[in-house]
């Protein structure tokens, strides 16, 4: 009997580390959000703008926004993250094929060099 996909033991690898990036990805959305709206409550929390530093009234007004670059941040980092991947192991496929090809040419040149009957593989004399 042939076991389903979702039960092999590498899909069942894949599931643990895709739920261990949603893991992590949902927690930086949790953090991305503390840092932004404790410092900005803290700011507005006695309800009093007046006594608020404007400095202060600034960097609160500047973590709404920063908040959502954040979380632009943090939805598209596993996608650049296969992007880059990917990349690095299309480039590393590209050197292996070049050494390799270069390999062969070096392999193929000597033993061409070294015909019988070539005046140039006589020594001198």
């Amino acid at each position: 009997l042939k076991r389903p996909k979702l039960f092999r033991k590498k899909s069942i690898s894949n599931l643990k580390r895709l739920e261990l990036e949603v893991t992590w990805q949902a927690v930086s959305y949790l953090f991305a959000m503390c840092i932004c709206w404790i410092i900005f409550t803290s700011v507005f929390y006695k309800g009093d703008v007046s006594g608020v530093t404007y400095p202060l009234y600034c960097v609160a007004c500047f973590l709404m926004p920063f908040q959502g670059f954040l979380n632009s941040l943090i939805y598209f980092r596993p996608r650049a993250a296969r992007y880059w991947r990917q990349r690095r192991r299309k480039l590393e496929k590209e050197r292996r094929a070049r050494e390799k090809g270069a390999a062969s040419k070096c392999v193929a040149s000597s033993a061409l060099s070294v015909l019988p009957g070539d005046d140039q593989s006589v020594g001198p004399g």
